[in-house]
């Protein structure tokens, strides 16, 4: 079971209900929604200025983190203001999660995040 949560201000958790026919691939949504929220200038794109590790631009470069980082930050720790992704302070992209698209990782990941 995952958790939900409207704002960063207040944690009210809420199942998040997943369809299993119908879970959101790497290659059909999530590309488009990691290209926007994680893997822009400055942040997961792997370039050598990039503060943030990992390479995110590819299904490969991103399912290093597979294995707990990308649960853990974005839905584990959603309320944190600096350790939750994507952070307050990110610059060139967003600082908050749509509940669209919080929802969508939260499904991939329950998924075990298939490519396609």
């Amino acid at each position: 079971m995952l958790w939900v949560s409207c704002t960063r201000d207040t944690f009210i958790p809420t199942a998040v209900d997943c369809d299993p026919n119908d879970f959101p691939t790497y290659d059909g949504v999530m590309k488009e929604v990691i290209d926007r929220t994680c893997a822009y200038a400055d942040c997961h794109d792997g370039s050598a200025t990039t503060d943030a590790p990992g390479d995110y631009t590819s299904f490969i470069g991103i399912s290093r983190d597979f294995g707990g980082p990308i649960f853990d930050r974005v839905v584990t720790r959603v309320e944190d203001t600096i350790l939750g992704m994507p952070p307050y302070n990110a610059v060139g992209g967003p600082t908050d999660l749509s509940d669209t698209d919080f929802l969508l990782f939260s499904c991939w990941i329950e998924a075990e995040f298939p490519e396609n």
